[in-house]
């Protein structure tokens, strides 16, 4: 720890720590209500409010003023202050480290120095069990570790300055993200206008009577399937356009699988598990499965896993390429879709997702805004299956109407999309650059609060050595 002011003092953390805390079953108290500090309910910092009866396991009995420090994966800072919110009694679940307060202490002033990422990281390497929810701290890993005291008139001091400051950066974080889900209804925003035709209206309007119409095209797709099919070749049934909305001039309405190439895999899911026996190996000589996580947020290769070339021989009616688009067709997950990248080799996708494989006479870009606006997702939930996971399957999945430019304007509405998606882009790279500094602030002021750099000394406090033996003596009563 760095020099600290003279009136400091600095002093092993076991030395504030003091539990009065007692073990209490509530289902005892059947019809009491409690003031309940769990850890779930610390996400929102607000205690649940529990009949006695329906608490199935032993809690702490504790007071106002008391600071709780969670046991749980202490890298995820969860430290509470228990502010006065009812009359009610409070307890706490055993996964938190009660600090009851002292004499000599603010307990805010503690609760502050506890949520450093210095401290964090301490605790982090210090831990027993393995992995998230099973790593745990033991009262006795916090005992030596060093805390600086200050005299109390300036833990005052440093508490109001640093809830100052910290009611600033809240107000502008709060602002940030606002600005951020501002940002995602603006993307959408776009999407919608693409889709609808409002985004090249006035470029439809220059060039009135140029452009091949979207029904030629379709007419043109389907003669080439035709030609390629021969007497296998099955005309489209019409679409039923009742409920659908009016497209502009030039426009019609195509069935997904219109946009597929002239394959009979163009539009399929992958195979069941049972038939995909992965393997962890090294990718040479494999081929990748892609999953849904591979797709999150653009493709990623994180955690791939790989089946022999065998296998994929006899599933390769399944196989993806780069270009394909991918999509989640189970789960919460449904609907969420992402490009194959075009550095990837052949894949296979899992029984949880699909592939579209699209013609060249469609703009690919194109159809992928479609599939990524909230028209597609309303037309989407409409072929859910009503199971204990959301589901849609592939054959009504290639029903959807989509609402088709001619080509020339398809093209003109992915360049116009691109520029304004790369503008929100940027702008949200800029909001969360901000929100990490933010991060970053707040901890900076944490550092100097407790390196005695926030706040001016007064030399007329009662030094900390003073503190120190009132602190001893509460602690053996």
């Amino acid at each position: 720890m760095s020099e600290l002011p003279e009136t400091w003092a600095t002093i092993p953390l076991g030395s504030v720590h003091i539990d009065h805390s007692i073990s209490i079953n509530p289902s005892f108290y059947s019809d009491e209500l409690f003031e309940l500090y769990s850890i779930p309910a610390f996400s929102d910092i607000k205690p649940e409010i529990v009949k006695g009866e329906s608490v199935g396991s032993n809690k702490r009995l504790i007071e106002d003023k008391v600071v709780l420090l969670s046991k749980i994966n202490p890298r995820i800072n969860r430290v509470w202050y228990v502010n006065h919110k009812s009359n009610l009694r409070k307890i706490c679940s055993t996964e938190w480290i009660p600090f009851y307060k002292l004499g000599g202490l603010s307990p805010k002033y503690l609760k502050h120095f506890l949520t450093q990422d210095k401290f964090r990281n301490f605790l982090a390497q210090n831990v027993s069990g393995v992995g998230g929810s099973l790593m745990r701290i033991k009262p006795q890993t916090l005992k030596d570790y060093q805390f600086p005291l200050p005299p109390l008139p300036e833990q005052h001091r440093i508490v109001a300055k640093i809830e100052e400051l910290f009611t600033r950066l809240d107000a502008g974080v709060a602002a940030l993200k606002k600005a951020k889900a501002l940002l995602k209804q603006y993307r959408q925003a776009v999407l919608k206008a693409a889709v609808e035709g409002r985004l090249t209206e006035e470029w439809r309007k220059e060039h009135a009577g140029e452009i091949e119409p979207a029904s030629v095209l379709l007419e043109r797709i389907q003669a080439e399937r035709k030609q390629r099919l021969g007497k296998n070749y099955k005309p489209p049934r019409p679409i039923d356009t009742s409920d659908l909305p009016e497209l502009p001039e030039g426009w019609a309405w195509a069935r997904v699988e219109d946009a597929g190439v002239n394959e009979h895999n163009a539009i399929v899911d992958g195979p069941f598990g049972s038939n995909l026996k992965v393997v962890d190996y090294d990718p040479n000589g494999h081929v990748p499965v892609v999953s849904i996580t591979n797709i999150d947020e653009g493709f990623n290769d994180k955690n791939l896993r790989y089946i022999n070339y065998n296998k994929f021989n006899e599933i390769k009616r399944s196989a993806i390429k780069p270009g394909d688009i991918l999509m989640a067709k189970i789960g919460s997950s449904y609907g969420k879709c992402g490009y194959y990248p075009d550095n990837m080799p052949i894949g296979i996708i899992p029984a949880n997702m699909l592939k579209v494989t699209v013609s060249c006479s469609i703009n690919k870009s194109y159809l992928f805004h479609y599939f990524k606006s909230l028209s597609f997702k309303r037309r989407l939930d409409k072929i859910m299956k009503s199971t204990a996971q959301p589901a849609f399957n592939v054959t009504t999945f290639k029903s959807i109407a989509v609402p088709l430019p001619p080509k020339k304007e398809q093209d003109i509405i992915v360049a116009e999309v691109s520029r304004l998606l790369s503008i929100i882009d940027e702008s949200e790279q800029i909001v969360d650059a901000e929100l990490k500094r933010s991060q970053s602030l707040r901890q900076s002021i944490l550092k100097r609060a407790f390196a005695g750099k926030l706040v001016p000394q007064d030399s007329s406090d009662e030094p900390a050595s003073v503190l120190l033996e009132r602190i001893r003596k509460e602690k053996k009563i």
